[in-house]
């Protein structure tokens, strides 16, 4: 029995294990959606929830917080994008949907996405806009004149 047992060993020692949750919440962050396996997808859930409330709150304590967990371009799409647009919930930000199982070994496979996924999408989009102009092109580059021998 695992009473009182937390967590999910995964087949994994401890380091390697934090390394896999961190690349999937990262991946999760920055793509809105991972294939895995149901067992990494229900690891990670809760890991995701506690590191959107971190989000929510946006202090500079909390800021520090999720750079040592994530990568940094991880950490500014969850502050800038998905917590604002999940501030009026308090739990349950992901949802896993069942997708069969893998031909290889059988494992069944979920995907793991945002519950408010198109809202979310939709102002990454809007943000990705505001910082591109429209239409300017980048300055072509001067070549120095070589003088001819």
């Amino acid at each position: 029995m695992r009473h009182r047992v937390f967590g999910r060993k995964l087949g994994r020692t401890k380091d390697e294990r934090r390394l896999l949750f961190r690349n999937l919440v990262g991946e999760f962050i920055v793509h809105g959606r991972i294939k895995t396996t149901l067992a990494r997808a229900k690891a990670i859930k809760p890991l995701i929830d506690k590191l959107v409330t971190k989000a929510k709150k946006a202090t500079n304590v909390q800021r520090r917080a999720l750079v040592k967990v994530l990568p940094k371009e991880a950490v500014v799409i969850l502050t800038e994008t998905i917590a604002p647009q999940l501030k009026n919930r308090t739990s349950g930000f992901a949802r896993i949907i069942h997708l069969g199982e893998r031909l290889g070994d059988s494992a069944a496979m979920v995907l793991l996405e945002w519950v408010e996924r198109e809202a979310i999408e939709n102002r990454k989009l809007s943000i990705e806009k505001k910082d591109k102009p429209v239409g300017v092109k980048p300055a072509a580059k001067k070549r120095k004149a070589v003088p001819k021998a």
